[in-house]
């Protein structure tokens, strides 16, 4: 490369270098159009000093506090609306010092010698704190503006008037009115004591919630929630009296009352021995719960009481009727259901009748059978739906009282036991629900329900329910006795039970049959090319389609109920072989066969019928056999 070369090119770099610092030099300089320059999220603090009123709000955890006059809880998304519109002002006019020296104008001109509005903002800056001080004074005539001057400088500066809107005029404007802070979810202990009605505890467990005094006993999930949600929901109405700003000194209502001239929780009726209802709750990680009490009626005001958390020194007004939801029976709490255990867990039940019992148990990939009083297969689809049945049942009503005899209650007619372990490893039956010590601080997950055997009482005269109870347990209970229907007039007949699936023979083993009604005999079989041709006198025209309805009925054949086991006389049910018999060969060595026999009408409107070899009397529909009962050879066609 020629050095001329070089020296030109050289020179087109200055001169280019030389534009761009012209270029610079001519851009004017950003204006600066936000007010503050601040992000609300960095803001830690904020006083607002408004004519006589005054506070002083801080910022932990993502919520924020009133520190002065009083230390409470404030509305986040008031001081949130606060600090955002803070954020979002804007320069409209700016006013220097010298154009007000000009016109001969001071502060006072303009109400900032004494603003309307002092705010003094804290905020996050560069890993330190800046402070910033905002003096509001008189609305600007036009515009729809009002003029504000910053502490750090002389300047004023006409911006939007839209700030007045959400500064405070005073202090309830910005309070939080949320009186209990919790959160349904991580609630895990209650205790409800009301002045006329006793006391109630609670205690999470897993997934469930447990009455633990004054009885033991599963509380109904969904009412607990409610009840959890009716209380974090409840919001102050009046702001009555705070012992910081009225006397300066804090009332602790388990203090000595008597003679406390300054308290003023007794006279509302917010200490324990007083409180129409005093409610503590826990949460996950509490050692020491939050208690709140409620009190009288409010004076003059209808509708509304007085109400107290311990651990705030305020005294407040909320609805009255959060009292319909604190001031709950025992059995209005309790849960309905009868039976815990989910259907899908039900491993073994056991139904008992006087001196008779059945057991059914439930084995993986088997199915359930009938292991007492005899063992059968028994019939899934049937014991399916008989613990469905058991597994939907519900309390009507919890009578009060826990003697028996007084109640009427009698000898059990039926008792149902229902358990996820079968009889080699179920424990020693108890409805007994261990609860943990009374340890505020011991985790309530060791509750344990074993839940024992329901003993079902004999029906009242004139009455729609009848008297359960559990084993162990004293506590009577209401059924309604039209849901005990299902349990029939002998529920512990393991014929009732047994497998109801009579034959289920594959149709490709088949390969003769043969009918015998009304004195004669019908055969067909398959030769050898897999054909079926009849076996006896007159025309060889197999009806297939005949043949086919019945191969299809017997690869599972159920029957409508069981009647019998080993019967003593089959002539009671026309089985003898004086009847109508279906005989299949199956194919084998040993030439297997099973044969059918139907004999008369059963009292159900059906027929009862046999399989030789299992000697059960069961039923069968009319339809099923006269379906397996038609001629299985076509009649020969008659000679011109």
């Amino acid at each position: 490369m020629r050095f001329s070369t070089t020296f030109r090119l050289l020179l087109v770099v200055c001169v280019l270098a030389l534009l761009i610092v012209l270029f610079d030099r001519e851009k004017p300089e950003k204006v600066r159009t936000s007010l503050l320059d601040l992000k609300a999220a960095d803001v830690s603090d904020i006083r607002i000093e408004r004519g006589d009123f005054s506070v002083y709000c801080v910022k932990k955890d993502q919520s924020w506090f009133i520190a002065e006059p009083i230390q409470v809880r404030a509305d986040d998304s008031k001081i949130d609306g606060i600090v955002g519109v803070l954020e979002t002002l804007v320069r409209q006019e700016t006013i220097t010092r010298k154009e007000r020296e000009i016109r001969n104008l001071t502060l006072k001109d303009y109400e900032l010698n004494k603003p309307r509005v002092r705010l003094i903002v804290g905020e996050k800056h560069n890993g330190g704190k800046r402070k910033e001080e905002l003096l509001i004074g008189q609305d600007s005539p036009l515009g729809g503006l009002l003029y504000v001057k910053l502490g750090t400088n002389d300047e004023i500066v006409a911006t939007d008037r839209g700030i007045m809107a959400v500064i405070p005029e005073k202090m309830e404007v910005i309070r939080d009115r949320t009186i209990l802070h919790g959160d349904v979810s991580k609630t895990r202990r209650i205790e409800i004591k009301r002045a006329n009605s006793g006391f109630i505890q609670l205690a999470h467990a897993g997934n469930e919630w447990f009455i633990q005094q004054p009885i033991v006993a599963r509380a109904d999930i969904a009412k607990v929630q409610q009840m959890l949600e009716a209380l974090y929901s409840v919001k102050a109405l009046d702001f009555v009296w705070d012992a910081t700003v009225e006397t300066g000194e804090v009332v602790h209502a388990e203090e000595p009352v008597v003679n406390n001239p300054n308290t003023m929780a007794e006279s509302y009726h917010l200490v324990p021995d007083q409180a129409v209802v005093a409610v503590t709750v826990w949460g996950n990680n509490d050692d020491i719960g939050r208690e709140m009490f409620f009190g009288k009626d409010a004076e003059g005001k209808s509708g509304r009481i007085y109400a107290r958390c311990k651990d705030i020194d305020s005294i407040y007004t909320v609805s009255k009727s959060i009292l319909d939801t604190v001031s709950i029976g025992i059995n209005d709490i309790r849960d309905r259901s009868l039976f815990f255990l989910p259907f899908e867990n039900v491993n073994y039940v056991t139904l008992q009748k006087g001196d008779r019992k059945l057991a059914l148990a439930k084995k993986k990939d088997k199915g359930w059978t009938i292991v007492e009083p005899v063992q059968w297969k028994a019939d899934d689809r049937f014991v399916n739906e008989l613990v469905g049945n058991i597994s939907r049942l519900r309390v009507e009503s919890f009578p009060d009282g826990t003697n028996n005899a007084s109640m009427g209650f009698g000898a059990a007619t039926c008792v149902i036991g229902l358990s996820d372990r079968l009889p080699e490893t179920v424990v020693a039956n108890t409805n007994k629900l261990e609860k943990p010590a009374d340890k505020i601080d011991e985790t309530p997950k060791d509750i344990v329900l074993k839940q024992g055997r329901l003993l079902i009482g004999p029906p009242c005269e004139g009455k729609e329910t009848v008297l359960a109870r559990f084993e162990e347990e004293p506590y009577l209970l209401e059924i309604a006795h039209a849901s005990l229907a299902f349990l029939g007039k002998d529920p512990v007949d393991p014929l009732l039970y047994r497998d109801r699936t009579m034959l289920s023979i594959d149709p490709n083993t088949v390969n003769r049959l043969s009918i015998l009604k009304g004195g004669s005999e019908q055969t067909i079989a398959k030769n050898e090319a897999g054909k079926w041709i009849s076996m006896g006198q007159g025309t060889n025209q197999v009806d297939l389609k005949v043949v086919d309805d019945i191969l299809f009925a017997i690869a599972d054949m159920r029957a409508m109920a069981t009647e019998c086991q080993n019967p003593d006389n089959l002539v009671q049910y026309g089985l003898d072989r004086s009847g109508t018999t279906l005989t299949f060969g199956l194919t084998g060595e040993k030439g297997i066969q099973k044969t059918i026999v139907m004999g008369y009408r059963a009292k159900m409107d059906g027929i009862y019928a046999l399989v030789q070899g299992l000697d059960v009397v069961f039923v069968i529909s009319k339809g099923m056999m006269e379906m397996l009962t038609r001629d299985l050879i076509k009649p020969m066609p008659l000679l011109p």
